[in-house]
């Protein structure tokens, strides 16, 4: 990525026949301007263009602040940099021209700042700006792809680390998907932990894409449903007691936790089911009741 970068710098130089340049990424949180890379630049000057913002007495700060290109022709002479302190960093540095160009992804959405700065007075000619205007829209599709795939990285690394979690989880966990299927809505098992497969003696291959209703006795029907219209209410259930069915046949007393999740649109795409069990409390209870009585 940094030599894509370095590649697409060297061809702005080259093609404004600039001394100095440099691509910014904006970062959208601090709403600032990130160097990335320079080409010419004094350690100083570096130092002083890590972060630039709207404030910033420099055609990338104006830039920001505009939102469209900045030309300087020569800073000596620009109104917006007399008599700041940018304008002796400028002249330190050896800068008397600069002009700044946005990095705006297909979208209209601001990515960062393409720059190049002269050591004499300078005026870019029209036809150097269109081709740096076509450098510009291909590095900006550069910076938005690189995003999109960081993105896409880390939620695959937070679905990783969630997925070991629940895995390597005492606890039996499930989620079920809502699948619309006409005026209904089908309740399919889409993840089941080992912990499940223990408590409840299938297997994941076993139930994984089988409707919820496997784990729920027949007189427990109609609990559920109101279960599923509170999970559909946005309503989080916590140590709701019921009980549930093994493979076996046999029941299972549990307390459930449950959650639901959205999809992309915030509309309620299914429930991950915390479940615990709680037969040994159960029997506890009913021998404390025959001892009472």
């Amino acid at each position: 990525l940094d030599a894509l970068y370095e590649r697409v710098l060297d061809a702005a130089v080259s093609l404004m026949s600039a001394d100095m340049g440099s691509i910014q990424r904006y970062d959208p949180k601090q709403d600032q301007l990130q160097l990335l890379i320079s080409r010419g630049f004094r350690p100083e000057l570096v130092a002083c263009c890590e972060r630039i913002d709207r404030k910033s007495a420099t055609s990338c700060g104006m830039a920001l602040a505009t939102g469209r290109r900045v030309i300087v022709p020569d800073t000596e002479r620009s109104e917006f940099i007399a008599g700041t302190a940018d304008l002796s960093v400028s002249c330190r540095a050896g800068i008397r021209a600069m002009q700044s160009t946005p990095l705006v992804s297909r979208s209209g959405q601001l990515l960062g700042m393409i720059s190049t700065q002269w050591g004499k007075p300078h005026f870019p000619a029209e036809h150097e700006l269109r081709a740096l205007d076509v450098l510009a829209r291909q590095a900006a599709d550069l910076i938005e792809r690189v995003q999109v795939e960081t993105a896409l990285r880390e939620s695959e690394q937070r679905l990783r680390w969630l997925a070991s979690i629940v895995e390597s989880s005492n606890d039996p966990i499930v989620s079920t998907s809502f699948e619309r299927v006409s005026t209904s809505i089908k309740r399919v098992i889409t993840t089941w932990n080992g912990a499940a497969e223990r408590l409840f003696g299938y297997t994941s291959d076993e139930v994984i894409g089988q409707p919820g209703t496997i784990l729920i006795p027949l007189d427990r029907r109609d609990e559920q449903r109101r279960i599923f219209e509170r999970i559909m209410a946005a309503e989080r259930i916590e140590n709701y007691e019921t009980v549930r069915l093994r493979k076996d046949g046999s029941s299972v007393d549990v307390s459930l936790t449950i959650s639901a999740f959205k999809d992309a649109e915030g509309k309620i795409a299914g429930a991950s089911a915390i479940y615990r069990d709680i037969t040994r409390r159960k029997r506890a209870e009913a021998r404390e009741k025959t001892l009472m009585a």
